[in-house]
This record gives structure tokens, C-alpha cells and sequence, in this order.
């Protein structure tokens, strides 16, 4: 073991192993060929390799060919390498490998995220998708009629209706795929009326002309009352153009820092949700017996954008999981924790 390990200290004879790993059987000309130094010299390294047992030589007439022998080395590997539990260093190896990939490619990074719920396909996409429900679980509400090409908008709950992050719908396989660009709200929105003419002082919808009290279920519900999961199954399952979104008010500081909060505005750039530089939001929604695993993969972001997304998407999916396996969400928003990252997209949104 002693002389493969001194044979193997020299980074000539690696060379001369490596040379024999791409092409076996070379003769002491053809291996020369790639080295730097004289003949002779090559000549004693050879014989350093061969007395560790390292290559074999085999002669035909007058020429002398060269094999790499791999025993030695696998011996190495026995002793030193397997024993360390081999699994784990080929995913070190791997991890070190995709770091050093991306390191050397210019497209950027992409955030992951998976959980498991208690629910089914159907309860997980009205979450998702309903204006009121989100509003409960990610301090904001999400506003579309969720059609391919038709725009979304991440709205404040606040009484200000103010987007502050919105896009495009790209793909909609209720109850399992939904792909959204995440980016600057889309403008102008003209399907949704003024809030002040959301409902007349009659109490009467400006929408449908029915009163309040006449609406259905999801549309009656009192700011800051609770759609629990057995409700929201029953609720209408489409967010229409122009419905009146109402939910307890909120301080200014908890309406940024949510995930996909990723490509605000004070950025470099046209962050429209349609240009390249809008990031892209896809849920995965995939039935397991009695779960549901939900996978968010968030696409071309900036390092900014990451360090946001890895912070708001746990903290609003933690949310989400609670509420459908519960009724309620978590006793204090989990994304409070993020106070530095709420200030800075809220100074992104609100310059003035």
C-alpha cells in the first residue's frame, strides 16, 4: 500500500495513469508523446508505477505496450473510502458538483419548495385560488379568473386594494397545476371597479344589484370572519371580475415580504410580468392516498429575489397547511419573522 501511495504523490505519474485510462496498451514512445521531460526520464517514473503494481507492460516484438492495473487503486477505495459510508460522499460529490456548475452558468437560480398536507387536490386548489382564502392565509389576496393568458393580481387586504405584485396565468389544470409569471402588477386592470363603488350605501352589491345579505356565502363574509376548509369546499370556486374583497385591516408593515414578493418594483429593468425578466411560479399539486403534496418551484430569480422566496414561501405554506388541516392559520403570521425583508420590499412598493 506504501509504494501505491508514493507512486500516486506524483502528479507526472497520475498523468501517465490518466493517459492509460483514456487509451490502454500505449507504448513508451506514444506515452512520451504528452510529457514534457526526456525519454529516460519518463522511463523511471514508469517503473515507479510498475513496481506499485499500478500498470502491467506486455511486449509484442519490439515494442513494449502499457496497461493501467485498477486493483491497486480499488484496494484504496476499500479501505479508505467505503468504509465511510459511500452513499453520503457521492451526494457531497454531487451537491459540490451542481455548486460548482452553477458557479459557471449565467441563468438564474431557481427556489423549491415541498410540503405534505392533509387534504385533497380539490381543497388545496381553492385555497390557492381563492380571493378570501388567501387573504386568511397569506395576508394578501390573489385576484383572477385563473383562464390561461388572463392577468392575476396580489392585492393588499388592507382596504386599499392596492396591488403589489400580480401577472400572468400561464397554465390552469385545476385541480393539479397552476403556472403564474410573478412580477409587477399588470396595468390597468379594467376589469375591477373603484372600491368606493364596490357596494352603494344601500348596502346593495354595485355588481349584481342584490343586497348584502341576499349574496352567497363566500360573498357575505363579515372583515376579518374565518372561511374554514368545510365552507370554502362549498364556496364558489372562481374569484369573478369585480367582486368585492373585503378581510380585517392590516398594518402597511404586513402587507410585503410574502414570497414571490421576489420582483418588485426599485429593481433594474421592466419587471412586466410578461417581459423576460418576470419570474415564474409553478404549483404542483399531486393526490398521495390521503395527502396532497404541494411543490412550489419560483424560476428565475435575482440573489435578491432568492434570499426573499426562501424566507415568504415557508412562512405562507406553513400557513396554507394549518388552515386546510385545521380550520385556522398560525396564531401570529409567520412572515413577522422577516421584518427586515417586509421593510425592504415595502420601501420597493411604497417609495414615497
Amino acid at each position: 500500500m506504501d509504494k501505491v501511495f508514493k507512486a500516486l504523490a506524483d502528479s507526472t505519474r497520475r498523468g501517465l495513469l490518466d493517459s492509460l485510462r483514456r487509451e490502454n496498451g500505449q507504448t513508451l514512445g506514444r506515452l512520451c508523446a504528452g510529457l514534457n521531460m526526456a525519454r529516460q526520464s519518463a522511463t523511471q517514473h514508469l517503473a515507479v508505477l510498475e513496481d506499485a503494481n499500478l500498470i502491467s507492460t506486455v511486449r509484442r516484438g519490439r515494442e513494449k505496450l502499457h496497461y493501467l492495473n485498477p486493483v491497486p487503486i480499488h484496494d484504496i477505495h476499500q479501505r479508505w473510502i467505503a468504509s465511510f459510508e459511500e452513499p453520503r460522499l457521492r451526494t457531497l460529490d454531487s451537491i459540490k458538483r451542481q455548486a460548482e456548475d452553477h458557479d459557471m452558468t449565467t441563468e438564474k437560480p431557481t427556489f423549491v419548495y415541498v410540503t405534505y398536507i392533509h387534504s385533497t387536490p380539490e381543497q388545496v386548489w381553492h385555497a390557492l385560488t381563492d380571493a378570501d382564502l388567501t387573504a386568511d392565509f397569506w395576508g394578501h389576496s390573489n385576484v383572477s379568473d385563473w383562464q390561461p393568458g388572463s392577468p392575476w393580481e396580489h392585492r393588499r387586504t388592507d382596504g386599499s386594494n392596492k396591488a403589489d405584485a400580480g401577472g400572468t396565468i400561464i397554465e390552469s389544470t385545476p385541480p393539479t397545476r397552476l403556472v403564474l409569471t410573478f412580477g409587477d402588477p399588470p396595468t390597468p386592470h379594467p376589469t375591477t371597479p373603484p372600491p368606493d363603488r364596490q357596494e352603494d350605501e344601500a348596502g346593495r352589491s354595485a355588481e349584481t344589484g342584490e343586497p348584502a345579505e341576499a349574496r352567497r356565502p363566500d360573498e357575505a363574509r363579515r372583515p376579518g370572519e374565518t372561511l374554514h376548509v368545510k365552507e370554502a369546499s362549498q364556496a364558489d370556486e372562481g374569484v369573478r371580475p369585480g367582486k368585492t374583497l373585503h378581510a380585517e385591516e392590516a398594518s402597511q408593515a404586513d402587507q410585503a415580504g410574502r414570497p414571490g414578493m421576489a420582483a418588485q418594483a426599485g429593481q433594474e429593468g421592466d419587471r412586466h410580468p410578461q417581459s423576460p425578466l418576470a419570474s415564474l411560479v409553478t404549483f404542483s399539486i399531486e393526490p398521495y392516498h390521503d395527502i396532497v403534496r404541494l411543490t412550489v418551484t419560483h424560476e428565475n430569480l435575482s440573489g435578491e429575489d432568492l434570499e426573499a422566496a426562501s424566507a415568504g414561501w415557508p412562512a405562507v405554506l406553513a400557513n396554507l397547511k394549518s388552515l386546510l388541516e385545521t380550520g385556522h392559520t398560525l396564531p401570529q403570521p409567520p412572515w413577522e419573522m422577516h421584518a427586515d425583508l417586509t421593510a425592504k420590499y415595502l420601501a420597493a412598493t411604497d417609495p414615497a
